[in-house]
């Protein structure tokens, strides 16, 4: 299952190929089959928009599942970005690490789960889809419960192994960002609580899934102690907000949550992309290709099909 990356005349002059194949098995590959790389195409134009206003940009995927956005990006970029996916799902951390091989892609894929303690816990695979996994156990219906390390955004790239190789790289490139996307089920505000020292010295843009009804007030309390600006993605623009809404529709769950206000050419490219991005169809969707090793993984687990 293979796409073309819209035109993106200011990031590179031809057109990159993505292969999203070796995702057969889960909930993401069927999303794809059905709408391509519409799929979050707001979420996919702001984090391109963004990453093409820096020559290098280190960016954290916290619930990565089948690592579609850092195989994306890491097509749209290369190695303009230095990219960290964090997946605890055991069969879905082995499927992303397959496609970022299969794509070619050097990045950092880590089977731990992100929140605000060090330790392990109870991970609930969820009886729905194999997206909507969460450490929170009331979150959807278990199916199963799977034991998993549990780290923190500080103990990673503040006081780890990985915090003075990124501090010197982040220092040795005059033009540097951080992004951030969480997306981990009702637990955002576990992961952002767990990266508060991150978040002061590194000032990333962060793009995060708000759920109405569950996440805004603890959401809005994090933005606020870090004096950030909250901006509502919708299909047409960034909307800047006062408060943390979620929208009860779902049709647009994400936020960006940025460090400043964001630059006029930021909010005058974003629209654009996400047209892009929605007009992305799958190529030769009718040609069957071989199943990879990470497909029969997903199948032994069971993953949805």
């Amino acid at each position: 299952m293979r796409f073309k990356v819209p035109e993106l005349e200011y990031v590179r002059p031809d057109k990159p190929e993505v292969d999203f194949g070796y995702a057969a098995g889960s909930y993401m590959h069927r999303l794809l089959s059905d709408g391509g790389l519409s799929y979050e195409a707001d979420v996919s134009a702001l984090l391109v928009a963004l990453g093409a206003s820096h020559r290098h940009t280190v960016f954290v995927n916290v619930g990565a599942n089948i690592s579609y956005f850092p195989v994306l990006l890491g097509a749209v970029f290369g190695s303009r970005f230095e990219i960290h996916g964090f997946e605890p799902m055991p069969a879905l951390h082995e499927m992303g690490v397959a496609g970022l091989l299969a794509n070619g892609l050097v990045a950092e894929s880590s089977a731990v789960a992100l929140s605000s303690f060090v330790g392990t816990a109870e991970f609930h695979l969820s009886a729905q889809t194999d997206s909507s996994n969460s450490l929170n156990p009331t979150f959807r219906e278990t199916k199963s419960v799977v034991e998993v390390e549990v780290s923190t955004l500080d103990e990673v790239f503040v006081r780890g192994v990985q915090s003075r190789s990124l501090a010197d790289r982040l220092a040795g490139v005059g033009d540097s960002a951080c992004l951030m996307v969480i997306d981990t089920e009702s637990t955002e505000p576990d992961v952002l609580r767990g990266g508060s020292e991150m978040i002061n010295r590194l000032r990333p843009h962060i793009v995060c899934e708000v759920l109405a009804g569950r996440t805004e007030a603890r959401l809005q309390e994090i933005v606020d102690s870090h004096g950030y600006v909250p901006y509502r993605l919708t299909d047409d623009e960034l909307v800047r907000q006062s408060s943390i809404v979620g929208d009860p529709t779902y049709s647009h769950r994400d936020w960006l949550f940025a460090p400043e206000e964001l630059d006029t050419e930021i909010i005058r490219r974003y629209p654009v992309l996400v047209k892009a991005f929605q007009s992305t169809k799958v190529r030769n969707p009718s040609k069957k290709r071989p199943r990879s090793a990470a497909a029969a993984v997903a199948r032994r687990l069971g993953l949805k099909r």
